[in-house]
């Protein structure tokens, strides 16, 4: 087989340079049951990350970690959205690639809230080179006021971005 055309078969099948995975966020399936998962929105180097909530009903706190391979991806904004309600205690901290997201109501006379389906909270992130990473959900529970913890189910996902 002439050897041009060869290239040119290779590189069409993306087994010969060239061909680098596209930008995107391949979120892992969501298991049923109370549980966050990621959603995303891609544009070349930067990405919004949404971390969805369902089902996790009546909760005083929540607690999760986004963790992602800061070498590749750096963490521009972390944002939560007031699902614990008015006068709730929210934290975001960014320690290199793990991101702890933290709330709490006022107080235990404020009592439990109902947390709606939908966002959670959402991370901008950026790349610091051209490359995939993952991106977990880790550690993902709700506090009743009475102290107990309940373990939410999490899903992650893959995320590609292009060099800055």
């Amino acid at each position: 087989m002439d050897r041009a055309l060869l290239s040119v078969l290779l590189v069409g099948a993306g087994l010969l340079g060239g061909c680098a995975p596209s930008p995107g966020l391949v979120a892992d399936p969501a298991t049923d049951g109370a549980g966050l998962w990621l959603q995303g929105e891609v544009d070349g180097s930067h990405a919004l990350l949404t971390v969805q909530g369902r089902q996790i009903g009546s909760a005083f706190g929540l607690s999760f970690h986004v963790r992602i391979d800061d070498a590749l991806i750096a963490v521009v904004a972390p944002t939560q959205q007031p699902v614990l309600g008015e006068g709730a205690l929210l934290i975001e901290r960014v320690d290199g690639g793990d991101v702890a997201f933290g709330g709490t109501r006022p107080s235990r006379d404020a009592g439990d809230v109902e947390v709606a389906d939908g966002v959670i909270a959402t991370l901008e992130v950026r790349a610091r080179a051209g490359a995939t990473s993952r991106v977990e959900l880790e550690d993902a529970v709700a506090r009743d006021l009475d102290g107990s913890f309940v373990p939410l189910a999490a899903a992650g996902g893959t995320l590609t971005l292009e060099a800055p």
